[in-house]
C-alpha cells in the first residue's frame, strides 16, 4: 500500500491507495466505527455525543463521495446494524448506500447476513462495500463462517472475490 492517509480526528476511518499493475489504484477504507471506545467519547453530554457520531458520518460520507468514480472498497464495521439509528439521524447504512455504494452481501445474497444473531447476542456488523466505478468487479461473495466463528466474535468475517482489470 501506499499514500496512506489517516482520518481527521474523530472520523473513525483509514484510507490507503493501493497501486496496481499498468498505473492504476484501489482506495481501501477500513473503518471502525465503534465510537464509544474513542477517548473523545468519554465523558461527553448526550448532545455532545451526538454531534461526535454525526460529525464521523460527515468525514466519512465526504470520503466516500470523492471517490464514487475511483475504484474504491469500504470495509469494516459500523457497530451498528443497518436499521439502526442513533441520533435522529437514518441509519449510516443507508447514507453510504444513497452515494451509490454497493453492499456486496446484498449482490450476492437475497437477505442480509448483517441481521443473524451470533450465539454470544450480538449482531453480524461487518460491511464490505464498493464504489459505483468497480461494481462489476465482484464475482462472488459471503461470510466466513468456521464452526468455532460466534465463539470468537460477535463479527463473522466477510470475503469477496474481486477482479480488478
Amino acid at each position: 500500500a501506499s499514500e496512506v492517509q489517516g482520518d481527521r480526528p474523530g472520523g473513525g476511518f483509514l484510507a490507503a491507495t493501493i497501486r496496481l499493475p499498468k498505473g492504476r489504484r484501489l482506495v481501501v477504507i477500513g473503518v471502525d466505527f465503534d465510537w464509544r471506545q474513542t477517548p473523545e467519547w468519554r465523558g461527553l453530554t448526550e448532545d455532545r455525543r451526538a454531534e461526535h457520531y454525526r460529525q464521523q458520518c460527515r468525514i466519512l460520507l465526504e470520503r466516500l463521495r470523492a471517490l464514487c468514480q475511483q475504484p474504491a472498497v469500504l470495509l469494516g464495521t459500523l457497530h451498528h446494524s443497518p436499521t439502526q439509528s442513533f441520533y435522529n439521524q437514518e441509519p449510516f447504512y443507508d447514507h453510504i448506500r444513497s452515494v451509490g455504494y454497493i453492499d456486496l452481501l446484498e449482490l450476492h445474497h437475497s437477505h442480509r447476513y448483517h441481521a443473524m444473531m451470533t450465539y454470544s447476542g450480538g449482531e453480524v456488523v461487518d460491511y464490505l462495500f464498493v464504489s459505483p466505478a468497480i461494481k462489476g468487479s465482484c464475482r462472488a461473495s459471503d461470510t466466513a463462517a468456521p464452526p468455532v466463528a460466534f465463539q470468537a466474535s460477535d463479527h463473522l468475517s466477510i470475503w469477496a472475490d474481486l477482479v480488478l482489470y
